[in-house]
């Protein structure tokens, strides 16, 4: 606990509010600006084909939050969801798969009920792609796709170039 009352605490705070203007020069910060943009220029996109899929799209930013693996397993999620959504714009029914993948990705941190929603989209070639890109680089495919094991332990969040996972045999 730091007691602010005392002068080494308040120049502790006060050292520490001052590298906040250091974070705009991180590439993390880079990162996210850029995420930003492009999630923005669809959101704009999605509203002027239809108004109902671009507010699906706008909450659709709610999964990327926090940091470290929290984060990679938001963005993994967002960019599953992404991918497999952006042909399939057009559609009557887009708002509505939108809504329920969304709901998906927020029901487990495994990510087992957004691989189904998915997998109900495999009726396209690029969804079909993207689920199975979804299972390659997100968690627990032996409990949720049979015996394809990925990871070490209980889940495997990184993408496959990390030394943490290994591709499916």
């Amino acid at each position: 606990m730091v007691r602010t009352t005392s002068l080494r605490g308040f120049l502790l705070l006060y050292g520490l509010a001052s590298m906040k203007r250091l974070r705009r020069r991180t590439l993390r910060y880079a990162g996210e600006r850029q995420f930003l943009s492009s999630w923005l220029a669809t959101v704009r996109q999605a509203a002027a084909a239809d108004p109902a899929i671009g507010t699906e799209f706008a909450k659709l930013r709610n999964l990327v939050k926090g940091y470290g693996e929290t984060y990679e397993r938001g963005l993994t999620k967002y960019r599953a969801i992404h991918d497999a959504m952006i042909p399939r714009i057009g559609t009557a029914e887009a708002a509505s798969e939108l809504a329920a993948m969304l709901a998906a990705a927020e029901q487990d941190e495994e990510g087992i009920a957004l691989s189904a929603a998915l997998g109900k989209l495999s009726n396209s070639a690029g969804a079909q792609s993207n689920w199975q890109l979804f299972r390659e680089r997100f968690g627990r495919p032996d409990i949720a796709f049979g015996n394809a094991v990925i990871g070490e332990g209980p889940a495997c969040f990184s993408t496959i170039s990390s030394p943490r996972c290994r591709p499916p045999i």
